[in-house]
């Protein structure tokens, strides 16, 4: 089927669907770490602070997830003096249980 602008159905990947370059990517980046990681190790003990802590930070990149940023709105307004008071009480005795 010729492609007619305005008209996107069946183009393109399935929302969700992963991308295969990538993914063959990560798993070549995977397998190199692991091919290579007790000389990685033995090399990061030899780096500047500053070169160590940019590589360990580089490399969580392909171990954990990325966060997204939540956006909770608490609605302070909307609770009552009561409310905030018990809010605040709650909050100090758990701040003198952690010191």
């Amino acid at each position: 089927m010729k492609f007619q602008p305005g008209n996107t159905a069946g183009t393109g990947r399935k929302k969700g669907s992963k991308n295969k370059v990538t993914n063959k990517l990560r798993a070549s980046i995977t397998a190199f770490l692991t091919d290579n990681f007790q000389t990685i190790k033995e090399d990061f003990k030899e780096m500047p602070a500053r070169e160590r802590a940019r590589l360990y930070v580089d490399l969580l990149t392909y171990s954990l997830p990325k966060l997204q940023a939540a956006s909770h709105e608490i609605g302070f307004e909307k609770l009552s003096d009561d409310e905030l008071n018990e809010i605040i009480k709650t909050l100090i005795d758990k701040s003198n249980e952690n010191e």
